[in-house]
This record gives structure tokens, C-alpha cells and sequence, in this order.
């Protein structure tokens, strides 16, 4: 994705588009009922989890832009998308094996709309911010702070600052 490099204009456009319908949300996102997700999360993670016992198996929500989760919050998305990552977050922190990291309130990444290429694909940046995160044991979460960090995310999405943010996007 860095080939065409990134920066804020062209998020803002990606925002845009997808906030005007001149490209589809669902393009980005699998806006499945919430028990077909979990069903998928059982039948798929858990399983593969519970095969390879022997395997350490690290996890993460990447930091997307505060954008994006602000087109998920306008779609009536948001809410629904943080159940379904909740819901993972309480079935695998019963394995030993597995570690999950959210960087979805790295606020510092999320809301510096110069590190994406569009709403949802950063660069090098946040890569290699995770991957230090990852090394040393940063970010890590379980059900109750995750759940924290959820409520946190959408007091964030909602806050004035963000709504000027996208107001000022689609100008």
C-alpha cells in the first residue's frame, strides 16, 4: 500500500466517497448478523486454536482510522462491529496459548490522517509501532479492559473534535 504513499487527502477522499456512496462501505467491511459472526469466530478461530495448543497465537486489532470508525458510528456499524470484537476477545482470553493486542485507541495513530493511505490501510508507521507494541507486551487486552477501550472509542468517535473532523472531511 506505501507504493502510492500516504497522507490526509487521501483519506479525507476515501471518507468521503464512502460517506456519499460513490464507493461501497461494503467493500471494507462484512456487516454480517452478529450470530453468523460469532458462529464464523467458533467454527474458525476457536477450533484452530483448540487444534494447535502448542501454538502461541497473537491476535490484534489494528489502529483504523478514527474516520473509519466514524463512518462505522454514522452507519449505525460502530456499535455492533465492537460486540463482535468483544465477543473475541472473551472466547480467546481462555486460551494460555493466545495474546490479543487492540490498538484501536492509539489515538496518536488513529486520528494522524497523514500515516494512511485511505480510511483504512496505514503505513510503516503503525506497522512498526504494533510490532514493537507486540515485542514488548503493550496493548495487550482482555474482556474487561477491552471493554473499556470500546466505551473509550466511542465517547472518542462521538466527541465534538471528531464530528468537526468529519464535517470538515466532506467539504
Amino acid at each position: 500500500w506505501t507504493w502510492k504513499g500516504t497522507n490526509k487527502a487521501l483519506i479525507v477522499q476515501d471518507y468521503k466517497e464512502l460517506y456519499e456512496g460513490r464507493k461501497s462501505l461494503y467493500d471494507k467491511i462484512n456487516n454480517l448478523p452478529i450470530e453468523v459472526t460469532k458462529n464464523t469466530v467458533d467454527q474458525a478461530l476457536i477450533k484452530a486454536i483448540e487444534r494447535h495448543p502448542d501454538i502461541e497465537f497473537k491476535l490484534f486489532y489494528a489502529p483504523k482510522s478514527i474516520l473509519w470508525f466514524k463512518l462505522l458510528d454514522q452507519r449505525d456499524i460502530l456499535e455492533k462491529k465492537l460486540e463482535a470484537l468483544t465477543y473475541v476477545v472473551d472466547k480467546v482470553s481462555a486460551y494460555p496459548n493466545v495474546e490479543i493486542y487492540n490498538f484501536q485507541n492509539v489515538f496518536e495513530l488513529t486520528e494522524n490522517l497523514d500515516l494512511y493511505l485511505d480510511i483504512t490501510h496505514f503505513n510503516k508507521t503503525g506497522n512498526y509501532y504494533m510490532a514493537d507494541a507486540m515485542a514488548e507486551k503493550r496493548h495487550l487486552t482482555d474482556p474487561d479492559s477491552f471493554r473499556k477501550d470500546c466505551a473509550e472509542l466511542l465517547s472518542r468517535v462521538r466527541s465534538d473534535e471528531i464530528n468537526e473532523l468529519a464535517e470538515t472531511s466532506l467539504k
